[in-house]
């Protein structure tokens, strides 16, 4: 997360697909995403995230942070996939989190596809 928003510029676009079922409970992980988005926001870094319906709620906190456009799907996972640049990001966050980066233009150009036919069919 670090990465993404030393490496993205004004105006680009961190993609993110999922983002779990379920709310994170732990107070520290939510304190590290609340700065990550802060710092997002401030470097003007756009979020286009998909969540399942079941999450809309949960999610107009983040919501507030500028740049963020939410949309949603019917159904949800636990997993979550990041998008942005030439790197993609397999993660889960319970119980423990796990993840895997891969820097890949290929490989990221096939998630980004796959995003983009997702974000025409999740509801605003």
């Amino acid at each position: 997360f670090k990465d993404m928003i030393r490496t993205l510029n004004k105006g680009e676009e961190f993609l993110v697909i999922g983002g779990g079922d379920t709310p994170t409970t732990n107070p520290l992980t939510k304190l590290f995403f609340e700065k990550i988005h802060r710092e997002r926001s401030k470097k003007r870094i756009i979020l286009k995230i998909i969540f399942s319906e079941a999450r809309r709620k949960s999610l107009r906190k983040m919501a507030m942070f500028p740049y963020t456009i939410p949309r949603y799907l019917p159904y949800g996972t636990p997993s979550t996939i990041n998008i942005y640049k030439d790197i993609t990001i397999l993660l889960v966050m319970s119980p423990e989190p796990a993840g895997i980066r891969i820097k890949d233009k290929r490989i990221t150009e096939s998630y980004r596809k796959n995003f983009s036919v997702m974000w025409k069919i999740a509801k605003p």
